[in-house]
């Protein structure tokens, strides 16, 4: 279903320009529990990098970011690598998808050989394996909602 809403096509090929090569610079993926605003948004967009993230609080308390493969509990003020985001609040370059061979959504075995990764993380590996990077931007935190709203600029 991701392939799909990202605009690829089973039949076009491994690499591909995702919506039948229609004019736009970015994709913003944003999940239904989101609490955010436009500007979260317009800051991620002006960015103007591959791939980067807001920063969103999980059930337990830690952020949608790996980096050395943990979750981060505290993020830096400002832009940062990671190895990975959720999907929560991402922005996605449409020449990521270009350089990352098509299924661009599928799971991969997780780096330590124990199971799958999620699809996010397999994208994020994907697109580091291009050479291109993951970010996420401290700045930028989202509220997640869950019984109660977690974190976010008021959270």
């Amino acid at each position: 279903l991701r392939n799909k809403l990202a605009g690829g096509d089973p039949e076009a090929g491994e690499f591909q320009t995702p919506h039948a090569n229609a004019d736009y610079t970015h994709q913003v993926w944003i999940d239904s529990d989101q609490v955010w605003t436009p500007d979260h948004i317009l800051r991620l967009v002006d960015h103007d990098l591959d791939m980067v993230s807001a920063c969103i609080v999980t059930q337990d308390g830690d952020y949608a970011l790996l980096r050395n493969h943990e979750r981060l509990k505290e993020v830096p003020a400002g832009l940062f690598e990671v190895d990975s985001c959720g999907f929560g609040m991402v922005v996605i370059k449409r020449e990521v998808f270009e350089r990352i061979p098509y299924p661009w959504f599928r799971l991969l075995p997780a780096v330590d050989g124990l199971g799958d990764d999620s699809e996010d993380v397999s994208f994020c590996r994907k697109v580091w394996d291009a050479g291109m990077k993951v970010m996420a931007d401290g700045d930028v935190k989202v509220g997640h909602e869950k019984t109660v709203i977690l974190g976010g600029e008021n959270g």
